[in-house]
């Protein structure tokens, strides 16, 4: 885990964005989405500290999770539902569920808890 300990973020639209330049490579409708990030200014936003890890939670290591302690109740958020069992919705699809891909198809409540029994320790 690598602690940022002044983390700066840019909420909003500027020519070089990611969002900018994926819409105009690939010349998608310039609908309300695209219309919002036109007109939000970029401002910059503090962030508390925060941990991150160095590499993607991998397929693998998720599933180690899940078979450690992937539904306890110990590594859950207060507000995750009681029957989360933080499984991947893209688990079984074999575009996504090689062992060593990033994991996908997961909600912020399932990182929370991953992260959350990463931190104790494993």
């Amino acid at each position: 885990m690598i602690l940022v300990q002044e983390p700066v973020l840019y909420k909003g639209f500027w020519d070089d964005s990611v969002s900018i330049r994926l819409l105009a490579k690939y010349g998608l409708d310039r609908g309300k989405v695209f219309d919002a990030l036109l007109t939000t200014l970029p401002k910059k936003v503090e962030a508390k500290p925060f941990f991150i890890d160095k590499y993607e939670v991998t397929n693998a290591l998720y599933g180690a999770f899940l078979a450690a302690a992937g539904s306890q109740s110990q590594s859950a958020h207060p507000d995750d539902k009681a029957d989360n069992d933080r499984r991947s919705t893209l688990a079984n699809d074999p575009r996504f569920n090689r062992l060593d891909q990033p994991v996908v198809g997961i909600d912020w409540f399932d990182a929370y808890a991953y992260a959350k029994w990463q931190a104790n320790g494993c």
